[in-house]
C-alpha cells in the first residue's frame, strides 16, 4: 500500500484535488498476516496487482466491499480469511462503496474489521 494512514497521501505538499481522488484508504489483509490499513491507487490495474488477477467484488454491508481475486480458488492461493460468510483466497482489499465506486473505508467500519486477525 502506499502508505499506512491516508494523510501520507492526502497531505503530500503540490499533490492536486484530482490525483488525491486516485487514493482510497484501505484495509489489506493478506494469508497469513494482520490486516494493514493504508492507502490503495484507485485504478482497475493497480487494484488487480494487489489482488493478483482479476478483481471480483464482495459486498460485506450497505457501503463497505471486499475486493478479491475472482478465481483465487482455482487458482490455487492460500486460503485468506472467512469474513462474513465468504471465504477468500489470496490477498484481499476492503474498502468502502458507494454505488459502483470505491471509497475510503468509513470510519465507523474500520475498527470492526481491522481488529479481524487471520488465524
Amino acid at each position: 500500500m502506499e502508505g499506512e494512514k491516508s494523510e501520507a497521501v492526502r497531505n503530500v505538499p503540490g499533490m492536486e484535488a484530482e490525483e488525491m481522488k486516485d487514493f482510497i484508504t484501505a484495509i489489506l489483509i493478506r494469508p497469513g498476516e494482520p490486516p494493514k490499513m493504508g492507502t490503495q491507487r484507485n485504478r482497475l490495474k493497480e487494484l488487480q496487482d494487489r489482488v493478483g488477477g482479476y478483481i471480483e467484488c464482495v459486498t460485506l454491508e450497505p457501503g463497505l466491499v471486499v475486493i478479491c481475486n475472482e478465481e483465487g480458488l482455482i487458482n490455487d492461493m492460500k486460503y485468506c480469511a472467512t469474513i462474513g460468510g465468504h471465504q477468500f483466497f489470496g490477498p484481499i482489499l476492503i474498502v468502502g462503496a458507494d454505488g459502483t465506486d470505491f471509497t475510503d473505508v468509513p470510519e465507523e467500519k474500520f475498527a470492526k474489521y481491522y481488529k479481524w486477525r487471520t488465524p
